[in-house]
């Protein structure tokens, strides 16, 4: 489905990790539905394999955090949806100290100089991350590499995918097909169904974004990892409605604050 050279690197990357054999991993994670999807297929994976997993979500790689993360020795980080636009940085606090791996999708990565980085990020094996291929896939993808038996994670890949304006194309139509080959995703008046948890696509990736977003600091994205496995249950609905009502107001009380003030306008810059 992919490049032998990411395959050879998956691989160079999963050898290490398996000889290292960590007590812990921490999987860092974007906030959005693709960040929580890459989050949910990496972290089972890996526990499938018997490794402990922590997950720390991030709104964006904040530098002090990024150091902070790597000023240990002898870890093993992953990034889900996050780092690749920051793996030059990654690799100079990291200083070979820590096992580092980054699945990601942003697009025209910078250098990597610490061989301990390992950045799997699909744009360096000649995909565009704008068109055909979220993190999840990427994630997705790693996961496959690890062991075949991931395929039934396929259905993740695709949820993030709808944050791509294109549609299902590259990549994410190849593990589309497979999803649906393996019965693991269904077309249903035109919606694609997640099998096992009897929800659309669309409408677990609608929630998914409130969940990771609005309920940062609520537990929401711990709450989105668990949906993207076990499905929309009645407290995440719950959840993700007293979210939303939460967002509209603080957008309404925004939107009235603009329009009494006003924008301030300077040269270069906007602001209210």
């Amino acid at each position: 489905m992919c490049s032998e050279e990411f395959e050879r690197n998956t691989v160079a990357a999963l050898a290490k990790l398996k000889r290292m054999k960590p007590a812990e991993v921490t999987l860092v994670h974007h906030d959005d539905a693709d960040g929580l999807c890459s989050a949910a297929i990496t972290k089972t994976a890996l526990e499938r394999e018997g490794f402990r997993v922590r997950t720390f979500c991030l709104e964006k790689a904040y530098p002090e955090v990024v150091e902070d993360l790597h000023k240990h020795v002898n870890e093993t980080i992953i990034y889900c949806d996050i780092g690749s636009a920051h793996s030059d940085f990654i690799s100079k606090v990291n200083a070979s100290r820590n096992l580092t791996i980054i699945l990601d999708h942003h697009h025209d990565p910078p250098e990597v100089t610490d061989p301990m980085v390992f950045d799997l990020n699909l744009e360096r094996f000649g995909f565009a991350g704008d068109t055909e291929f979220s993190g999840a896939t990427c994630n997705y993808l790693f996961a496959r590499t690890l062991n075949k038996a991931n395929i039934d994670l396929s259905y993740l890949a695709l949820v993030a995918s709808r944050e791509i304006p294109s549609g299902i194309v590259g990549l994410n139509k190849k593990v589309l097909e497979e999803a649906l080959e393996s019965g693991v995703a269904k077309s249903e008046e035109r919606k694609i169904v997640i099998v096992k948890l009897g929800t659309s696509v669309n409408d677990l990736f609608a929630k998914l974004q409130i969940l990771g977003a609005v309920g940062y600091y609520e537990g929401g994205p711990e709450l989105g990892i668990q949906a993207c496995l076990t499905g929309i249950t009645e407290q995440v609905r719950a959840r993700v409605k007293q979210w939303e009502e939460k967002r509209k107001a603080v957008n309404k009380r925004l939107i009235g604050w603009l329009y009494r003030q006003r924008l301030k306008e300077m040269e270069h810059l906007q602001w209210f």
